[in-house]
């Protein structure tokens, strides 16, 4: 007798909107310096002003997606994170429990940045790249 056994590999479907406040200056941004920006290695926009990270707190297909998309584990980034606190190099992103806080902080804060499933994104918020996990495109102006 032959067992037969399928392994199935999750894939990720959600399209991640990275938004911003609608006064970042940016169109724009490209894979690397998202990364940077999340990393903290980058912390300011091009005009000068401050970026402020939004990390989504509540799991699922949008984070993970985006995670996937700039290449890091999200358990990674968090000890990155940590490191930077405890040398006192700079401080984690601030944390929205759910993508409708996400996109409300985004909204209320200047120079912030955060990430959403793309059926959410109004008006109210710049959006500045889609992620497909196919891959990424640059918003129609």
């Amino acid at each position: 007798m032959a067992i037969c056994l399928l392994i199935v590999r999750e894939t990720r479907t959600a399209e991640v909107a990275i938004i911003a406040h609608p006064l970042v200056q940016e169109d724009s941004l490209d894979k690397k310096l998202l990364y940077n920006v999340y990393r903290g290695e980058v912390r300011s926009w091009d005009d000068g002003t401050k970026i402020k990270v939004w990390e989504l707190g509540e799991r699922g297909e949008t984070r993970e997606s985006f995670y996937d998309y700039i290449g890091i584990r999200p358990s990674r980034m968090k000890s990155l994170w940590m490191k930077q606190l405890l040398t006192g190099e700079g401080e984690p992103p601030a944390e929205a429990e759910t993508q409708e806080e996400m996109i409300k902080n985004v909204m209320a804060t200047p120079g912030s940045i955060g990430y959403v499933d793309k059926k959410l994104v109004g008006n109210g918020v710049k959006l500045l790249l889609l992620i497909d996990n196919k891959e990424s495109k640059k918003p129609d102006k």
